[in-house]
């Protein structure tokens, strides 16, 4: 059997496609207008590519990508999405995944896991979003132990003590993920800071991220690095 090519294209005169780029006008004007009136100098653009390339190459002079865990350009394919994953896995700035709503941010939880790659996500959200310097930070480890001390844990806590107000470190033992998703389902109005995307692509197909697991369960905002 042979295959037949279509020269196909969507009719862009459409009602469909006519709603659809008013919606989009309008998500664009909201944006702009919420940054003019924040006092937040902003760019809107409009990618003719494949989406995933756009932004990945227009994060590489972004300070910060906000983006949904389910954000996608194709049928649905779980939390986080498909496009989501290739993003962050590519992407070349910090990344804040935000719910559809919250009320606000009460604490920021800075979850460390002994690798340098937290350390750097802790450092890069405090140099973004100095305006939380007064909110409550919380620090939590989760070991085998659940004992943290030395030259390491004196100089992360001296670290934070320059640069918040109000610090607490939590230190707790058993299994990373399980006890780590307990202390923050109980908390409300929190931001979780996470460097979770610095192990090679390799590793992550064999051992599947802690962040993709927390996107998929957590109502919170959560931004995330990659060394």
């Amino acid at each position: 059997h042979g295959i037949i090519e279509l020269d196909w294209e969507p009719d862009q005169f459409s009602q469909q496609s006519l709603d659809r780029n008013r919606t989009i006008f309008a998500n664009i004007e909201l944006v702009k207008n919420t940054c003019e009136k924040e006092g937040v100098k902003c760019t809107v653009g409009r990618g003719d590519t494949f989406p995933a390339d756009d932004l990945v190459a227009s994060s590489l002079y972004a300070d910060l990508v906000v983006m949904e865990a389910t954000l996608t350009f194709s049928e649905f394919d779980g939390v986080p999405s498909g496009f989501v994953r290739t993003c962050l896995a590519r992407i070349k700035c910090p990344v804040v995944i935000s719910p559809e709503s919250f009320a606000g941010i009460d604490e920021v939880v800075f979850t460390y896991d002994g690798h340098d790659a937290s350390v750097f996500a802790m450092k890069q959200f405090t140099y973004l979003f100095p305006e939380l310097a007064d909110k409550q930070v919380s620090l939590l480890y989760v070991n085998r132990t659940g004992e943290w001390q030395g030259f390491e844990r004196d100089m992360c806590q001296k670290w934070l003590q320059d640069h918040y107000s109000a610090i607490g470190v939590q230190v707790l033992q058993g299994n990373s993920e399980d006890r780590m998703f307990d202390f923050l389902f109980k908390r409300k109005n929190i931001f979780v800071v996470m460097g979770a995307y610095g192990r090679s692509a390799f590793s992550r197909v064999i051992h599947p991220s802690r962040a993709d697991l927390l996107l998929n369960t957590i109502t919170q905002p959560v931004f995330l690095t990659h060394t």
